[in-house]
């Protein structure tokens, strides 16, 4: 089933809930889509929730410098992935994620000190 997300500057449109039975699923196709949009310390939503398996995540940077959205375990452990985009561009990241919590950050010097972080539940 494919899912689609949309993030208007500051409305989730969407949210997809669900369960899989592996807690580390083997990277596949994408289930779908979710659009992160990246201001100047702040990404929109700054929480979102997903299932377990292989997401596109496309980053809209509406600031006015570069900003990335990487995203790492909570606990800060190592870097899963990440992508960058310059001011009014796009850019796709494709990320298998299992259960967990994980942090969007901005790893920009200063930004994620700034508050340029959210959340992601897999569950």
């Amino acid at each position: 089933m494919r899912c689609h997300f949309a993030v208007a500057t500051a409305v989730l449109l969407g949210v997809v809930g669900g369960c899989a039975t592996s807690t580390t699923p083997a990277p596949g196709p994408p289930q779908g889509t979710v659009t992160v949009v990246g201001t100047e310390m702040a990404f929109t939503p700054n929480h979102v929730q997903l299932r377990p398996g292989t997401w596109v995540i496309r980053f809209d940077n509406h600031g006015a410098v570069f900003h990335d959205l990487s995203i790492e375990p909570a606990d800060g452990s190592k870097l899963i992935a990440g992508t960058g985009a310059q001011p009014g561009q796009s850019a796709d990241l494709t990320v298998t994620l299992g259960r967990g919590h994980y942090l969007m950050v901005c790893l920009e010097p200063g930004h994620r000190q700034a508050g340029m972080v959210g959340t992601v539940d897999v569950a």
